[in-house]
């Protein structure tokens, strides 16, 4: 009992030290100077269906306005993908009500739209000139968000079972931190034959399949295999999952990553990122098992319960993203788990509150986190780098200006470094 309430001491400890520093620069100077000398490098050639979508993606990108911002394009594109997913979840929030025909359509659209404009954003990248590692960032950093949002909505319509709803929606987090994980040891986003599109137009598949045959048909028994078709899609995911896995597992634990004696990019451990992945995934199991007896959270509120972990996911993901383009360590505590610890904690007091709103608290706090996390990162990369995020025009000279680690501006500090020298060596003169 006294190690576990000193453990839970240290946490909470640990916990607000990073909340403490996450209220200044995100990025040291070091990271800054390091994340522009980053250069875009992929891994494999294109997979199945981009060599097809090239065309429609160089027509697409010609009809959009010079001025428009490569992730402006990014942005607008998850907001509509967050939009029209949200409107299954709005109608089916406890995965026992059904959504609409019209809701699943709109779904299949905004994935269409998202994927579309993800994949255009580079190329209007280079079509201004305004190519940065800021776009890099905030692409992936979308992708991270889009994914938690769009599992969740695309496995509710499905009429899975929450067993499976937690199992595929942590094995979608797996997946995509584990891509970027090889990234972080290897310098390189690999991409195989079926990858992000393939899996995207999938889902849109789905969504379609749902809209016009209506949900009942994930129930219906295959024939042959007598199984129901969701349950056929539990195993071809889970096995592809598997599949697509083993590779990935190859690179980190027995070919290593690229830098000495086969470390990460940053010269770390290409072990140590398991660990907050691992804490995620371990905090989301368990704090569902262990709500049971109040009433478990996780099957009333299945929905709101696997976007606050997933807002956490969504966050660890981003710093490993940003450990790789900076080639620095990756950081373990964040004060994003403060929210998961509100509900840790009121299962340790027994339930003191009711558990419903503080989950609704712990909602509202990691999802606030992670916004402010991604505007002050953005924010610290565009002053850096002389840029506006959401505008092709370049920051005023002045505005541009790199800091050091003491928040002064680079440009003065040299300038009074030379006044100083030309002082001292004129005095010196007169001297002699």
């Amino acid at each position: 009992m006294v190690v576990l309430e000193g453990g839970v001491i240290y946490f909470f400890w640990k916990t607000i030290k990073s909340f403490k520093s996450e209220m200044m620069d995100v990025l040291s100077a070091r990271q800054l100077k390091n994340l522009a000398e980053h250069k875009y490098k992929r891994d494999g050639e294109y997979t199945m269906l981009e060599p097809l979508l090239q065309p429609f993606w160089n027509w697409t990108v010609s009809k959009c306005p010079l001025w428009w911002a490569p992730n402006a394009i990014t942005f607008i594109g998850l907001m509509i993908n967050i939009f029209t997913s949200l409107l299954i979840v709005i109608y089916n929030p406890d995965n026992v009500q059904k959504s609409p025909s019209w809701t699943h359509f709109a779904a299949a659209t905004g994935v269409f739209v998202y994927q579309t404009m993800d994949s255009i954003d580079g190329k209007q990248a280079r079509r201004t000139n305004t190519a940065s590692p800021l776009g890099e960032l905030f692409d992936h950093g979308c992708d991270a968000v889009s994914t938690v949002v769009l599992v969740v909505a695309s496995l509710i319509h499905c009429r899975l079972e929450l067993e499976y709803l937690m199992l595929l929606t942590c094995g979608a987090y797996m997946a995509f931190y584990l891509a970027h994980w090889v990234t972080y040891c290897t310098g390189a986003l690999k991409f195989g034959k079926f990858d992000v599109v393939e899996m995207q137009f999938l889902m849109i598949a789905g969504f379609l399949m749902s809209g016009v045959f209506g949900e009942e048909i994930w129930l219906m028994q295959v024939p042959m295999l007598g199984v129901a078709l969701n349950k056929v899609l539990v195993a071809t995911v889970v096995l592809g999952g598997i599949f697509q896995a083993l590779p990935a597992f190859h690179t980190i634990f027995i070919k290593g990553g690229v830098g000495r004696n086969g470390s990460t990019v940053a010269d770390t451990s290409v072990l140590f990122p398991v660990f907050p992945i691992f804490t995620v995934l371990a905090l989301t199991v368990v704090i569902a098992k262990k709500s049971e007896p109040s009433g478990d959270i996780y099957t009333q509120y299945p929905c709101i319960y696997l976007f606050t972990f997933g807002f956490l996911f969504a966050k660890v993901a981003c710093k490993l993203i940003v450990a790789h383009m900076c080639k620095s360590e990756l950081p373990y505590w964040d004060s994003i788990y403060f929210g998961p610890a509100l509900l840790f904690l009121n299962q340790y007091f027994d339930f003191f509150f009711p558990e419903k709103y503080v989950l609704f608290i712990a909602t509202v706090y990691t999802l606030l986190n992670l916004c402010h996390y991604s505007h002050a990162v953005s924010s610290q990369i565009c002053e850096h780098l002389g840029i506006y995020c959401f505008s092709i025009q370049k920051r005023p000279a002045s505005a541009a200006a790199p800091t050091t680690t003491s928040g002064k501006s680079l440009s003065r500090t040299i300038s009074t470094r030379q006044h100083a020298a030309k002082k001292a060596t004129a005095d010196g003169k007169k001297h002699k």
